[in-house]
């Protein structure tokens, strides 16, 4: 016969039992109605994928499905290469309220190392990677990065290497202008069109790509083109990072933008135009050297004409946007590439 003590632990265990059976253990993200799953995920920003996909198989194949690309809507993402540590690294850019680069897949061994120098431009989803130098000598290879799946995949080589070339795309077609040896001047080859359709590369003679993408050494970093609207027409000037200073240059001289005093500490490094119109994005460096860590600082720019002849630039928003552990010395050129991405 269960003595009092064994009767009030029974009795003890029993409830126990009862609450526990009372309040069921949480159910799982994934086990909630398909068409929940679907409308949650969907307002999660394309951005985040390469993070959300590291959790389970099932949020990959999710991920992947087409019923839930149905109900994203359109999405603009930056990507951006940068030079840390001397090793070419990708990120894309998180949406605002809080901007953060978020790693993607690194570049194949295909076999060769990432190329320096090359052309980028983006066709809806895709990046591509075009030309550069590679071991010193240019290069006829074509990368592309799906920036739905993130892979990376080799496409059929240009007809001549080129690196540093011009680069634009018009109707859904890649065309490349110079980059290559002297010896093509005044050549059908000087320039190539390629054709996502066909996959093929094709001789042309336009000089597409020159203006789109000038680029200019300013001893630290990259001056780009930018619109601004002047007299209620477009002009296009050229911007850059001279001696660490955000400066807007015209057809004859250069002017120091004004409006940038928050970032006026001869720090910057590059500058770029990614999406085109008047906004700039700028990036820089700066080291915690007691903890020994380099954080990486980006800020979108609006500039702006002041007649008669000053610019202005008014920043958007500016971030830390990426932080990892080492100091580096020097301030090698940080932005390699840049490239808005249209999601549909």
């Amino acid at each position: 016969m269960a003595t009092e003590e064994e009767m009030s632990k029974q009795k003890r265990t029993k409830r126990s039992s009862e609450s526990q059976s009372s309040h069921p253990p949480p159910r799982s993200f994934m086990s909630l109605p398909h068409d929940v799953v679907l409308n949650c995920m969907a307002r999660i920003s394309r951005s985040h994928h390469s993070i959300i996909s590291l959790a389970s198989k099932s949020f990959r194949s999710l991920l992947a499905s087409p019923d839930l690309e149905a109900l994203r809507k359109p999405e603009k993402l930056l990507y951006v290469c940068l030079s840390l540590k001397d090793n070419p690294s990708w990120f894309v850019l998180s949406p605002a309220p809080k901007q953060k680069l978020i790693p993607i897949p690194s570049f194949p061994n295909f076999p060769n190392q990432h190329p320096n120098s090359s052309t980028v431009v983006s066709v809806g989803s895709d990046i591509y990677l075009i030309g550069g130098s590679v071991r010193g000598k240019r290069s006829r290879r074509v990368f592309l990065l799906d920036c739905k799946s993130h892979q990376w995949r080799q496409l059929p080589k240009m007809r001549v290497s080129r690196k540093e070339a011009a680069g634009v795309v018009t109707n859904g077609k890649v065309y490349v202008t110079g980059g290559c040896s002297n010896v093509y001047n005044d050549t059908e080859n000087f320039g190539e069109v390629y054709n996502p359709k066909t996959q093929t590369w094709e001789p042309t003679v336009t000089e597409m790509g020159r203006k789109q993408l000038f680029r200019v050494k300013t001893g630290r970093g990259l001056g780009c083109l930018v619109d601004v609207e002047i007299n209620h027409s477009l002009a296009q000037y050229l911007i850059m990072v001279f001696n660490g200073t955000l400066r807007c240059g015209g057809p004859s001289r250069t002017v120091r933008a004004s409006g940038l005093e928050e970032l006026d500490s001869n720090y910057l490094i590059s500058v770029a135009n990614p999406g085109g119109g008047s906004r700039v994005t700028v990036w820089w460096k700066t080291y915690n050297t007691k903890e020994c860590k380099t954080e990486i600082w980006c800020a979108e720019i609006l500039i702006e004409f002041l007649p008669p002849s000053k610019f202005k630039g008014t920043v958007e928003w500016s971030e830390n946007v990426f932080t990892f552990q080492g100091c580096e010395s020097g301030d090698p050129d940080l932005l390699l590439h840049s490239a808005l991405v249209t999601h549909s």
